[in-house]
């Protein structure tokens, strides 16, 4: 993610671009097969909460998307694409990653940490050499 932010903030200051982000299709897929990796419900709701918390934090991050937020009925239970809901259709049940991103959602961001400011060296004060007196 980092890494992510990083490209996209690189090539936004090339074109001096100075548009907030808004991050789309955010989340993991708790079924599927041989699309890409999937977690448990409880993982799912670790990982949303983890990614819209700390995205909530950026300062140049607008809006953060989930990817689904309630299950498509027509792709069937076991589509990779249904997978990423946080709602089931049909049932209306909420995944525990519907709560962790409501509580999430509800918590206040801490306050910016501030930057460091880079110390100047200081320089080493001269010894005055004490001369002796004949």
């Amino acid at each position: 993610m980092d890494r992510n932010l990083r490209d996209a903030r690189s090539i936004m200051a090339l074109n001096d671009d100075r548009q907030p982000l808004w991050i789309t299709e955010a989340g993991s897929s708790t079924v599927g097969k041989g699309w890409g990796i999937t977690v448990s419900e409880g993982h799912q709701a670790a990982l949303n909460r983890m990614v819209y918390g700390r995205l909530k934090r950026e300062p140049d991050v607008q809006a953060v998307c989930l990817h689904t937020l309630v299950s498509p009925a027509h792709l069937g239970a076991d589509n990779y694409e249904s997978g990423f809901g946080v709602v089931e259709a049909g049932t209306g049940r909420r995944k525990p990653a519907f709560r962790a991103i409501a509580a999430e959602w509800r918590s206040e961001p801490p306050p910016p940490t501030p930057r460091r400011k880079k110390r100047k060296k200081r320089k080493k004060p001269r010894r005055r050499r004490s001369r002796a007196r004949t």
